[in-house]
């Protein structure tokens, strides 16, 4: 089985700055170059599209058309049996991904802190008790799965997600928790220990001394005092 990472950016320009990202230099160490994909578009050449989406997702409705939407034909082309997907900014890699432990569902990485705030905005949709009690929510910065699984996901999303027009999706990761709270297939199950995906936001540095980080940290979340991890604990 052949694991391969993708990361997908885009911008108004058809060139990208790949190799001075986090995700690129860490990756480099311990995989073989040929295993990195990077998607990049060009907004330029999608306004059409972008006003499209923008008109019926709103906030953040650029992360879905290029995460999500214009995604799925590329990854049919490519050839892999397994991707890691991941944030080509905010996360790093530290071993080599073709010695990942491989599901048959969908390995999403779980953060601590609840976004979007789904019980006000998805159809009553809801995290378990037990989820909400230990902090297990869904983030989509970095994720494992079969290239099948990823297919199939796509395609529930464009046929059976985005026609509910929900202006509260809030980007990808809202539309990857409204999969994975509907208990839709291809299954969604969360990394809840982090075994193979942290994500830092909220967390405490104190908290992370002598730690072993597991294969890719991600230090998500805009706020700049949330504390980023990478840099601290130099995983560059």
């Amino acid at each position: 089985m052949v694991v391969k990472l993708v990361t997908i950016t885009w911008s108004y320009s058809n060139n990208y700055d790949i190799e001075n990202t986090f995700l690129y230099k860490s990756f480099i160490k311990n995989n073989s170059l040929s295993n990195f994909i990077h998607i990049h578009y060009d907004r330029n050449n999608y306004a059409s599209l972008e006003y499209d989406f923008y008109s019926k997702y709103d906030y953040q409705f650029e992360y879905i058309l290029y995460k999500l939407y214009l995604t799925r034909d590329k990854i049919e082309s490519l050839d892999a049996d397994y991707f890691v997907f991941a944030d080509a900014n905010d996360v790093v890699c530290l071993g080599d991904i073709n010695t990942l432990p491989l599901v048959d569902e969908i390995l999403v990485s779980s953060e601590i802190n609840q976004y979007p705030i789904v019980h006000m905005n998805f159809n009553n949709l809801d995290y378990t008790n037990d989820e909400k009690e230990n902090k297990h929510f869904l983030n989509s910065g970095v994720f494992l799965t079969s290239k099948s699984n990823y297919i199939k996901l796509l395609d529930n999303i464009k046929n059976n997600i985005l026609k509910n027009h929900l202006k509260s999706f809030y980007g990808d990761q809202g539309v990857l928790v409204y999969h994975y709270l509907s208990n839709h297939t291809p299954k969604i199950m969360l990394d809840k220990e982090s075994k193979i995906f942290l994500n830092t936001y909220n967390r405490k540095h104190e908290d992370y001394i002598g730690y072993n980080f597991p294969m890719f940290v991600h230090d998500n979340g805009w706020r700049y005092d949330s504390p980023k991890f990478i840099e601290k604990f130099n995983l560059v």
